[in-house]
């Protein structure tokens, strides 16, 4: 009789029940309702806004240290013949895609007809254009200054060379455990901060 009641309170704990809804579907509720918030109240949701920056910076505080520690705990565990067998496919990707980039800027111009028309003023015939530093961008002559400000590129580069350099180490694995257990933390406050992204989105579109 025992074994009956089990059996039948497992059947019934393993019955289907309402469908939960996704964070796709949450994510458009958010996205219709500030819609609707911010049409019907106008100027009154402009206080989302700080909820909505918010929301963006807790969404760009892992990508930097997540970028650094991914880069160079993957590359930190490979072995010369795999760091070479990838650099020689990463730069032949490369490569290609920088042909097709290159291609299609090349060939968009001849795509288009030529088209007279009157010069007018602009403020851009006046101001000079920002120079770019390109040895600041891809080189980080002070990496804690290109984290602090997001240089992507200079940060990349150092990882790449940091990673490649923890390959020939010994003791590479007293350095590649902790920062592991680091990514797999960062790993866990994104997924945290995913699930703000109804929210995030709500107070975004109520607040533009």
């Amino acid at each position: 009789m025992t074994a009956e009641m089990n059996q039948n309170s497992g059947v019934e704990g393993n019955s289907p029940g309402k469908r939960r809804i996704g964070l796709g579907e949450k994510v458009f509720v958010g996205l219709v309702l500030g819609l609707a918030v911010g049409v019907f109240f106008g100027e009154m949701t402009a206080f989302f806004k700080f909820a909505g920056d918010a929301f963006i910076m807790l969404l760009q505080m892992t990508v930097i240290p997540y970028i650094i520690v991914s880069l160079i705990t993957a590359l930190g565990r490979l072995t010369i013949e795999d760091a070479k067998s990838l650099g020689l496919k990463a730069g032949g990707v490369l490569l290609v895609l920088w042909g097709i980039g290159l291609a299609v800027v090349l060939l968009s111009a001849l795509a288009f007809p030529q088209w007279p028309s009157a010069s007018f003023f602009s403020t851009s015939q006046v101001q000079e254009p920002k120079s770019i530093n390109f040895l600041q961008l891809y080189i980080p002559a002070n990496p804690f200054y290109a984290a602090a400000n997001a240089i992507v590129p200079a940060i990349v580069l150092f990882s790449v060379l940091i990673g490649l350099a923890l390959i020939s180490v010994k003791n590479k694995a007293a350095l590649l455990e902790p920062l592991s257990a680091v990514a797999d933390a960062l790993m866990g406050v994104t997924g945290f901060v995913a699930r703000l992204v109804p929210y995030g989105v709500f107070a975004l579109t109520a607040s533009a």
